[in-house]
């Protein structure tokens, strides 16, 4: 029998040099998914204007009890909370909302009064141009139409924002 020890040690090296070549490929792959923080804030609005728009309307109608629905109510009728987590020691409200109702039918006549409720404070970063103030919140607005109990064509306007920009926006 021959002495068999030189081929064995050249396979252990290759075996060492393949487990590095995986461990680093877990490495690069976990750094490249956790390594940026995802920006979810617009999908976020989305989500909030798609749960406001069931609060006031379903089916195409606008609900019965949308009279009972205010400003200092909004939240806990729409089953909502603008709360934000203590994660990164935000003390300031993160969100938020302006509802408008208009008859289509008859302008002057008003369906419902304004809603506005959150932080109005960094809406205006949402209508500047400048560079600095392209992470500060997004906003989007929706427009949808509805029928009253009456058959009026109502149409309800939700401007909707979220700042998070401590958590979402690096």
């Amino acid at each position: 029998m021959k002495n068999k020890k030189g081929t064995d040690m050249i396979l252990s090296v290759y075996w060492f040099a393949i487990l590095a070549l995986v461990a680093a490929g877990i490495f690069v792959m976990v750094y490249l998914f956790y390594g940026h923080p995802s920006d979810v804030r617009e999908m976020e609005v989305s989500i909030l204007i798609d749960k406001i728009a069931t609060c006031f309307a379903q089916g195409g109608r606008v609900l019965d009890n949308v009279g009972e629905i205010n400003s200092g109510n909004f939240l806990e009728k729409c089953n909502l909370d603008f709360d934000v987590e203590e994660v990164f020691k935000i003390r300031e409200g993160q969100y938020y909302v302006n509802i408008s109702f208009d008859k289509l039918d008859n302008p002057e006549n008003i369906f419902h009064e304004v809603i506005e409720v959150g932080n109005a404070n960094f809406v205006s970063s949402c209508f500047s141009d400048d560079v600095e103030y392209k992470r500060q919140a997004i906003c989007i607005q929706e427009k949808f139409y509805a029928l009253s109990q009456d058959n009026k064509k109502i149409m309800i306007t939700i401007f909707a924002s979220v700042r998070k920009t401590e958590k979402n926006a690096k």
